[in-house]
């Protein structure tokens, strides 16, 4: 079965299939890199962690994911990947902004 996002988050047709579980764990060590990359870009570019930014940017990007993007004529598959990729392409990328900007202050 070739990896895909939608059967990552738990396609009906591969519920019960160990690859299946590997690749949902693959996708999630994925987004987590690349959200950790997002965050390092952001504080390179001296973009400063507000609290409003982790309530827009999930939000925003669900938005475009869900709304622009038709994620929704996918169903539930394309709901539950739009709430993912918001969280980790919003929410995360600007946590790991926050710890940065933490460590940069202790260090001075």
């Amino acid at each position: 079965m070739k990896w895909s996002p939608w059967t990552a988050l738990g396609a009906p047709t591969a519920r019960d299939d160990p690859l299946q579980l590997r690749q949902l764990a693959q996708f999630h060590a994925k987004q987590r890199r690349y959200a950790r990359i997002e965050g390092q870009i952001l504080a390179d570019r001296g973009v400063k962690p507000w609290p409003h930014k982790f309530v827009r940017f999930p939000l925003q990007e669900f938005w475009r994911r869900y709304v622009a993007l038709e994620g929704y004529k996918d169903g539930w598959i394309g709901l539950k990947l739009a709430v993912l990729l918001g969280f980790y392409y919003g929410f995360v990328p600007h946590g790991y902004l926050v710890r940065k900007t933490e460590n940069m202050k202790r260090e001075k």
